[in-house]
């Protein structure tokens, strides 16, 4: 079933709500006031950007796809080239239709889609560059701060 996670914002998110009911879709909305538990229920996360929920999803290993409306983001050169693999690999679409088709054509597989070994892949540089996870981020975040300032702890 599709379901969709408003914006948290309770103005913006009523008004997205109140959108998307105006289509007359079946459609549940998710008001999981965690989002990590929303993302690990999920088989497909569909994001409409590329900001910190992408990266989220990305390091909890969720199925990801983004709508990207290139009239509106603008990202650097070496963010753009990822940009470019995204597209290749379908991970990121620039039409609502182009996202359409290619979702009709996997949603009984899309755990085959996500686990090939192009997109894992690239799901993998990601995380390493933009969404590192770690046990210890304070251990993580003092060894950072040490080579800045040059000592050892």
């Amino acid at each position: 079933q599709l379901v969709v996670r408003p914006y948290p914002n309770h103005c913006h998110g009523q008004k997205q709500r109140e959108q998307f009911e105006s289509l007359m879709l079946k459609l549940k909305f998710d008001d999981n006031k965690y989002l990590v538990d929303s993302l690990l229920k999920s088989r497909l996360v569909v994001l409409d950007n590329i900001q910190t929920v992408f990266f989220e999803v990305i390091a909890y290993g969720v199925p990801v796809m983004v709508f990207h409306d290139e009239s509106m983001w603008e990202f650097n050169r070496e963010f753009s080239s990822i940009c470019e693999e995204m597209k290749k690999l379908n991970m990121l679409h620039t039409s609502p239709e182009s996202i359409a088709k290619f979702l009709s054509g996997i949603v009984d597989n899309i755990e085959d889609w996500f686990n090939t070994s192009e997109v894992q892949q690239l799901v993998e540089r990601l995380r390493s560059k933009y969404a590192r996870t770690s046990h210890d981020p304070e251990r993580m975040l003092i060894d950072q701060l040490n080579k800045i300032v040059g000592t050892k702890n």
